[in-house]
């Protein structure tokens, strides 16, 4: 089976990792996080951050032509507590039932760059 590296030209300057991996119908989508085309943080809450960052994930499955109903897993890297009721709010613009994935969320100390409060990765399965 063939494995095809997704990776959008209107996510930034190279990050040193391929944004994502098609490997026959499944595509896994690294960590992504609250940045703009220009590789720019689109604010420092976690509202902004997290539409980013689902944004930046539906790009990526719209190359694979794709969407969000096509996410059978996630798993989301908060920052801070505080944030996982804005963040369900956020979530909830994206998912409905009963499209929901499966998901797992961790409250981490810190991500790569101490302005980031969110971070999430993605499976999608695009069928047969």
């Amino acid at each position: 089976m063939a494995i095809q590296r997704i990776d959008p030209k209107n996510q930034g300057p190279n990050r040193g990792f391929v944004p994502a991996i098609r490997t026959g119908n499944i595509v896994f989508i690294s960590g992504q996080v609250g940045k703009d085309s220009a590789g720019s943080l689109v604010g420092p809450d976690i509202s902004s951050q997290t539409r980013q960052t689902f944004d930046n994930i539906k790009g990526i499955l719209q190359l694979c032509e794709a969407d969000l109903e096509n996410i059978v897993k996630l798993t989301v890297f908060l920052t801070h507590t505080e944030d996982m009721d804005s963040f369900r709010k956020i979530r909830a613009e994206y998912f409905n039932p009963p499209a929901l994935p499966t998901s797992t969320l961790v409250v981490v100390s810190a991500l790569a760059q101490p302005e980031l409060r969110v971070e999430i990765e993605a499976i999608a399965d695009l069928g047969n």
